[in-house]
């Protein structure tokens, strides 16, 4: 009976730990060939997180492939040595939620002193993953479009601007995407459920992100793959920003909270100095 329990546990503690991971990483995965074609196996393979430089490392395979896996998502550098060839570098590869990143190497023969940068060689056309239809909303889409509603700030008003997506459901009045209920969205946050069932609609969770602290999200509309789920409409995946070792800082000023004039004059300030804009004298006007 203990070891029935001990693997319920066990169990039990695995799902959470799926559950916490759902949709809010990638992977990055490649080959790794020489001049000829031929594959190269044992050859080291580091991946360097160009934010904060936190570094993992493996080995190729037999076959010369290589794989990370739960990959935040982030800018990233691959680097690749091996006996006998120069040493490859590959920068600003962009991993983003629940996309997958291949960064194919080629291998140029030489000493391992030597070294071939390239810029982004991460495939355009993505083949290592179906399914997922939908977008993603990145940092600066969230940074530069006009995000600003009766009720504040909003990130969330951006999944009106994917395909599929409607509002004013015939049921409720709500949000809906592909003739799915205004209830059925699915909402995460570094993949924690934070919906709220007694509210429909794609913008009405309960628990709305500050647009300053998220780093992106993903809204999938159709063809979920296996770690979407819970619901049957859209699948709204957002994950907090993690810093870098740079400081960054920025201002926002609504000097009419909930007005008209709240929304030409709330935006993002370029420095901290000129908090009063035009937006905010037309609101103190009247």
């Amino acid at each position: 009976m203990l070891k029935k329990g001990v693997w319920a546990t066990a169990i039990s503690l695995c799902a959470c730990a799926a559950a916490f991971a759902q949709g809010t990483t990638s992977r990055i995965l490649g080959t790794v060939q020489d001049p000829t074609g031929s594959v190269v196996p044992g050859a080291a393979v580091k991946l360097v997180n160009e934010g904060t430089r936190v570094t993992f490392s493996t080995t190729t395979s037999a076959a010369g492939t290589y794989v990370f896996e739960a990959v935040q998502p982030a800018s990233y550098e691959i680097d690749v040595e091996a006996a006998g060839f120069r040493r490859f570098a590959s920068r600003g590869n962009q991993v983003t939620i629940g996309q997958p990143a291949t960064v194919n190497v080629k291998l140029e023969v030489g000493a391992v002193t030597e070294q071939l940068v390239v810029e982004a060689s991460a495939e355009v056309v993505q083949t290592s993953t179906s399914g997922n239809y939908g977008n993603l909303v990145s940092r600066q889409a969230v940074m530069d479009l006009p995000i600003v509603g009766s009720r504040g700030r909003n990130p969330l008003d951006l999944v009106l601007t994917q395909p599929g997506v409607v509002s004013g459901a015939p049921t409720g009045g709500g949000i809906y995407v592909h003739g799915a209920r205004d209830r059925s969205w699915n909402y995460t946050l570094d993949g924690i459920d934070i919906n709220d069932s007694s509210q429909g609609g794609s913008n009405s969770t309960s628990f709305r992100p500050n647009p300053d602290m998220l780093e992106e999200f993903r809204v999938i509309t159709g063809n979920n793959t296996a770690e979407y789920g819970r619901n049957s409409g859209g699948q709204v995946a957002m994950v907090i920003r993690s810093g870098s070792n740079q400081i960054h800082r920025r201002v926002t000023k609504d000097p009419c909270p909930g007005s008209v004039a709240s929304v030409a004059a709330t935006g993002f300030l370029p420095d901290i100095n000129g908090l009063v804009d035009a937006g905010a004298r037309s609101c103190a006007n009247g």
